[in-house]
């Protein structure tokens, strides 16, 4: 898989003359729908692609045999759409381009050496940021939860040294926004991570629930945790990806999500039949077992038919906390 992302559309020399002040509440409507076009032209080439604000993204999938013809593929739809951005008063910047080659085991060895993106010439990355998340080209996560680690632990030192002085319902809300935020923050990508990655977040909620309840560092966590109504990190990720599930379920938006659930219909009348449960879908590899497709009909299939058929998202996410809850601190 190749993937190449570029942003901060800079103005050509035809610039354009009219628009609306910087910061302004139509600014992010209208500039979508001046770019609107874009996405027409894009898909027309076949290629897949991501955009949000002025950030976008193309995907082509490639392999030894279609290399050089899906590469070619990309590099002329990149070369068209430079060329609409110019009509239009825009430009691509090459200098914020990047480009990544998802790959693992033998498909390491038929690393792409270069992408074309106006003009310059772009050398895959290692890793890539997007929307604040750092993939690199195994997607093992390791890059972005060690940045996740890095920026908890500091906000965590800060909290320690005022934490005498506030009350405890205010440095619980602190330690919420400041913190758990962080580690909640597109945790729908940790399914399937290691458990090296899960234990070193795993630590890091522990610190803080430690430095909340004034506990020394050799204590038992789980009273602590269970004091707090904290889900563990590897329950977080199951919730996340549940709400998400349901909500694309009920919603059926956004379309690229609901287009790869299939509800489960067995050949002949079962009573599994009504109970709402997802088709399983067989995967050779672990990384195709991470994506949404596999890990929501895993644990939208593991939850109870009774919080499954909750008739209202609120109902859905408190049962659904207290199943998760009972489930981690089961004695």
């Amino acid at each position: 898989m190749s993937f190449v992302k570029w942003r901060s559309y800079s103005s050509s020399s035809t610039a354009v003359d009219t628009g609306v002040p910087q910061g302004s509440s139509l600014g992010p409507q209208l500039f979508s729908m001046y770019i609107a076009r874009l996405a027409g032209l894009i898909r027309s080439f076949g290629v897949q692609y991501h955009q949000y604000a002025d950030d976008s993204q193309l995907y082509v999938s490639i392999s030894r045999n279609n290399q050089d013809t899906q590469l070619a593929t990309l590099e002329q739809c990149l070369s068209k759409v430079h060329d609409w951005l110019l009509h239009n008063g825009l430009s691509p910047n090459p200098a914020k381009s990047n480009a990544v080659q998802f790959a693992t085991g033998r498909g390491r060895r038929d690393e792409v050496e270069s992408i074309s993106v106006s003009g310059a010439a772009i050398k895959p990355a290692a890793s890539v940021k997007s929307l604040g998340v750092t993939l690199d080209s195994r997607l093992s996560l390791d890059q972005h939860i060690t940045n996740v680690c890095k920026s908890c632990y500091y906000h965590i030192r800060g909290l320690r040294h005022v934490r005498d002085s506030l009350p405890d319902d205010v440095a619980k809300t602190v330690a919420v926004s400041i913190v758990s935020t962080r580690l909640d923050y597109c945790n729908s990508l940790f399914f399937g991570m290691s458990a090296k990655n899960f234990a070193r977040l795993q630590r890091v909620q522990n610190t803080l629930a430690r430095v909340i309840l004034h506990k020394r560092k050799f204590d038992h966590i789980t009273p602590s945790l269970m004091e707090l109504h904290w889900l563990p990190i590897l329950q977080r990720v199951h919730f996340k990806v549940a709400i998400l599930t349901y909500k694309t379920i009920h919603t059926k938006e956004p379309d690229y999500l609901f287009d790869l659930i299939r509800f489960y219909e067995p050949v002949r009348t079962l009573r599994s039949s009504s109970c709402g449960l997802l088709s399983r879908n067989r995967t050779r590899t672990v990384i195709a077992s991470r994506a949404f497709k596999h890990s929501s009909v895993f644990i939208w299939n593991s939850i109870p038919a009774d919080i499954r058929n909750c008739d209202s998202l609120y109902a859905f996410r408190r049962h659904l906390k207290t199943f998760l809850f009972n489930s981690a601190f089961a004695t």
